[in-house]
């Protein structure tokens, strides 16, 4: 899996690298930064797991935004580690 392009397509989606860091369970924006750099080939499987689900999640809004004829880049829809079905903090 090529993580940082999936970090990529979130931050075109309007989401910061902080925002992708508290959504992930609160991990830090240094970490989202350096998968973004490609500097991880491999990552934990729950952080894998959970930057995967939050990308197919992210797009498939994005997508229906799109459909609909609304505006999505940043969407507030789709918040923090609710996206998880998490708690923030709680991975």
């Amino acid at each position: 899996m090529d993580w940082k392009n999936l970090v990529a397509d979130l931050q075109k989606a309007g989401w910061t690298q902080t925002r992708i860091a508290a959504a992930l369970g609160g991990k830090p924006q240094s970490w989202v930064a350096d998968v973004a750099k490609g500097r991880y080939r491999d990552l934990k499987w729950t952080d894998g797991e959970n930057l995967r689900k939050l990308h197919r999640k992210v797009l498939r809004q994005s997508v229906m935004c799109r459909a609909a004829g609304k505006e999505c880049v940043g969407s507030t829809a789709v918040n923090g580690a609710d996206v998880l079905g998490q708690e923030a903090g709680n991975p």
